[in-house]
């Protein structure tokens, strides 16, 4: 080049120096840029790398906090489990000591049903026995009566013939005197010599007679006399067996006065272990009663500080797993077909008239379609239940929404009494805790899902 340019003309010298000049300057400035080029790719490496590594602390961080938060909620379920099954055993316990002590009762009244028959059944025997007698009384004293009339029978009938001989003796010595009269008129001589024979005849009647009188006079106080020993004996067997009869009686009022007392002592015996075994059941209802309402009240203490726990838990949970929900749901319901672009965490509407207030966890909306996530770390049906409840006035509080189609969705960590599928009849869509993606969208025809 310096041969092609002449050495007489100086202006041509300077435009060269300058132009080596600009070369030099452009080739530091291209080395410059470079060198800041290196450097920035080397920051842009870094900062990647430092990206990437805060990224996987907070995944870690974020799983040992889920981790944490599980077996949190385990020791929770654990501990209600726990206090379930002890209550359930008290309950099992008081419905045992119920149970043996209703079994005690029927056990005392089928006894004293038992006792009250066998004194009914001893009290009819006696009466069976007592009425035996009487009818055996009155049996022997029918016979007793047969007897005696039976005697008065033969006595009037002796009565009757001995008083037919005497009748038949009269007519007898009547004919004797008409054919003694006769014999008189017919025999008179033969009368006065037979007069001494017959005088002689009549003392001998006469001391017959007397004999056969006194005879049946010592008969008849024979008779009289073993009828005053029967009468006598009779008495006596009469008062024997009243004797007996009263003995009997006197036995059967002392056994029966010591069966009352014995009894008596039976009921006091009783009464007093019932009122012993009342008062020990009010000493232990007492006990009970006391050591039910102590624990009772560290119950109540123990569910408030386990609520204090969980409400400080929950709401520490619940700001963390929004944070993780607001980070990739945009992404994750992109990639699950939605049309969202823009997001917005925490949305609050308040009108006053009428008084309405709602707030979104975190709210996807495009073009045409709006997705409203409520975010929970429990989820159970009753929650689901509100949630529809306060989309009823979604419409009226977000007005620029109201030409969208908006769907609803549940995100949480446990579901609770099947509340997933609670939800996803509800036509929810359930998004749920996994250890790739964070969260994920669960599976599901795009026909049930609700339009609000």
């Amino acid at each position: 080049m310096n041969n092609l340019i002449p050495n007489n003309v100086p202006e041509w010298t300077t435009v060269i120096e300058t132009m080596q000049d600009t070369n030099m300057q452009v080739r530091e400035t291209n080395q410059l840029t470079h060198m800041l080029c290196n450097e920035q790719r080397k920051e842009f490496k870094d900062l990647r790398q430092e990206i990437r590594e805060a990224w996987q602390q907070s995944q870690k961080e974020y799983h040992e906090i889920r981790a944490a938060i599980r077996e949190e909620i385990r020791c929770i379920h654990e501990d209600r489990k726990e206090r379930k099954e002890w209550r359930a055993e008290i309950q099992q316990g008081w419905e045992e000591h119920d149970r043996r002590m209703k079994e005690a009762d029927e056990k005392r009244k089928q006894e004293w049903d038992a006792h009250v028959l066998r004194m009914e059944e001893a009290e009819e025997k006696r009466k069976q026995e007592w009425d035996a007698h009487v009818l055996k009384m009155e049996k022997a004293d029918k016979k007793r009566k047969k007897d005696w009339e039976e005697h008065d029978r033969r006595m009037k009938e002796a009565e009757e013939k001995r008083k037919k001989g005497w009748e038949e003796h009269d007519r007898r010595m009547k004919e004797a005197d008409e054919k003694r009269k006769q014999e008189w008129d017919a025999h008179v001589l033969r009368m006065e010599e037979a007069e001494e024979k017959r005088k002689k005849g009549w003392e001998e009647h006469d001391r017959r007679m007397k004999e056969a009188d006194e005879k049946r006079k010592q008969e008849w106080d024979a008779h009289v006399l073993r009828m005053e020993e029967a009468e006598e004996k009779r008495k006596k067997g009469w008062k024997e067996h009243d004797r007996r009869m009263k003995e009997a009686d006197e036995k059967r009022k002392q056994e029966w006065d010591a069966h009352v007392l014995r009894m008596e002592e039976a009921d006091e015996n009783r009464k007093k272990g019932w009122e012993e075994h009342d008062r020990r059941m009010k000493e232990a209802e007492e006990k009970r009663k006391k050591d039910w309402e102590e624990h009772e009240l560290s119950m109540k203490k123990a569910d408030k500080k386990i609520r204090e726990l969980e409400t400080k838990f929950f709401s520490t949970t619940g700001h963390i797993i929004e944070g993780l929900m607001s980070s990739n749901s945009m992404e994750m319901f992109q990639n699950a077909g939605y049309e969202v672009w823009n997001k917005c965490k925490n949305v609050r509407r308040k009108i006053s008239n009428p008084l309405q207030e709602m707030e979104v966890d975190v709210l996807l909306d495009g073009d045409t379609t709006a997705i409203v996530i409520e975010v929970k770390a429990n989820c159970d049906p009753k929650d689901i239940d509100h949630l529809l409840l306060q989309m009823e006035k979604f419409r009226t509080l977000f007005p620029a929404l109201a030409e969208k189609t908006v769907f609803l969705a549940i995100a949480a960590i446990n579901y609770d009494y099947d509340a997933d599928h609670y939800a996803h009849e509800k036509g929810l869509i359930v998004v749920r805790a996994n250890s790739e993606n964070i969260f994920s969208i669960d599976d599901c025809n795009q026909d049930l899902l609700q339009r609000f």
